[in-house]
């Protein structure tokens, strides 16, 4: 039987503080592997050093790891760099999953519910879907849960906020689940109030003028408005749009301010993958009217040692408005290089064929500001619980960053 041997031996100073194990670039089945992807490899032998021998998808490779492997491990990892050598860093280890079966026989036992306590649907939901991450929570953290999900909270919300703050690396709190859970189901735009000052770093950081792209689209979409004689008269809207007054406490607007903040700080925890985001709220002036854009930004990081660095990166804007004539107005920008797909969303089909008749011009607005627009799509999303901005960071938590959720 042959092995694949690594042409030369792994920098040793980068072995010593690396969790993660290094494979040759030069083969067929390396080259088919992206940055974010997520694999198994089971340990086979140890060879001499840091060598071992590990089955990849049913191919036998030959790996570099700081870290003594055990015959048997089965390893969780993702790509983290291409190039002569494949850094794959390590996100789970299966070798200690018979130390954890008390523990998750724990979390069956407090998740199974019974219909005095909890909606079985819903604790079916949160049974699934934390086994599907391989997340466990405490006992403490299990209760609140399921606590929680009796409340008139969203419980598909709930969940997901839960789910979210864990993949962080957060403990569970009351005060932190309900705060992430307000800003998902929170479609009114009145974001945390600092987090305009994110927008300056942000630029810098990713080369792109991120407020450009939502301030044309929405714009654009707003100076029409007036001259699309149906929408002057819609029942639809009105029932979508309607504004909260202004009845609040002052004791009531402080706590919302400090559960927007507290949502804005957890959403905004960078996690160790190739994918960085941003969650912000910007103001722009719609003639005498302030409105908010509530936007998430993800940016792929590369490898300074990698070869993907020749290939330009992937980056994402999500973004909603909500505009009084049209409703809640969502897009999804995805660029390559020079290259853009966007995509725009209406909350009902009179606001959807209103932004239709304006393709062409978003095309030409988007083209002079240096992108070529391959795609531009439109749809009808009715009856949408999340925001989609917050949403989209939540679902990146969840799901981890593969480089294939932006594309």
């Amino acid at each position: 039987m042959s092995i694949d041997k690594l042409t030369s031996s792994t920098n040793p100073n980068i072995l010593q503080t690396s969790n993660s194990l290094f494979i040759n670039g030069k083969d067929d089945y390396a080259s088919k592997l992206t940055i974010g992807q997520v694999i198994e490899a089971r340990v086979m032998r140890h060879h001499e050093g840091n060598r071992y021998s590990v089955n990849l998808n049913g191919k036998e490779k030959v790996v570099d790891s700081a870290n003594p492997l055990q015959p048997g491990e089965l390893i969780e990892g993702r790509v983290k760099s291409l190039g002569q050598k494949i850094e794959i860093q390590r996100i789970r280890t299966a070798a200690n999953s018979d130390n954890n079966a008390l523990e998750r026989k724990a979390n069956q036992a407090l998740l199974s519910g019974t219909p005095n306590e909890t909606n079985n649907s819903d604790i079916s939901f949160a049974k699934r879907l934390f086994a599907e991450k391989q997340v466990l929570l405490s006992r403490t953290e299990l209760h609140l849960l399921k606590n929680l999900l009796s409340t008139n909270y969203s419980s598909t919300a709930v969940v997901l906020s839960a789910l979210a703050i864990k993949k962080t690396g957060l403990e569970l709190t009351r005060e932190s689940i309900i705060a992430v859970t307000k800003a998902l189901t929170d479609t009114s735009l009145q974001g945390a109030k600092n987090a305009i000052l994110d927008i300056a770093v942000l630029e810098i950081e990713s080369n792109i003028q991120v407020t450009s792209i939502p301030q044309g689209i929405i714009k654009e979409l707003a100076e029409n408005i007036k001259s699309y004689a149906f929408l002057n008269d819609n029942s639809e809207l009105a029932a979508s749009t309607d504004i909260d007054g202004n009845n609040s406490s002052d004791m009531n607007n402080a706590q919302d301010n400090g559960e927007k903040n507290l949502a804005h700080w957890i959403l905004n925890i960078q996690d160790e993958g190739s994918i960085n985001h941003r969650l912000m709220t910007f103001p722009i002036w719609l003639g005498d009217k302030l409105i908010e854009i509530r936007m998430a930004f993800f940016d792929q990081e590369r490898s300074k040692e990698s070869s993907f660095n020749t290939q330009p990166p992937f980056k994402k804007m999500v973004f909603s408005v909500d505009l009084e004539e049209l409703g809640t107005v969502t897009a999804s920008a995805i660029t390559y290089g020079s290259h853009m797909t966007l995509s725009l969303t209406g909350d009902n089909t009179k606001s959807t064929s209103y932004m239709a008749n304006y393709i062409d011009t978003l095309k030409t607005l988007i083209s002079s500001m240096g992108w070529n627009v391959d795609s531009l799509e439109y749809a009808t999303m009715n009856n949408t619980e999340f925001d989609s901005a917050t949403h989209s960071v939540i679902e990146h938590y969840i799901n981890k960053d593969s480089v294939s959720r932006l594309v």
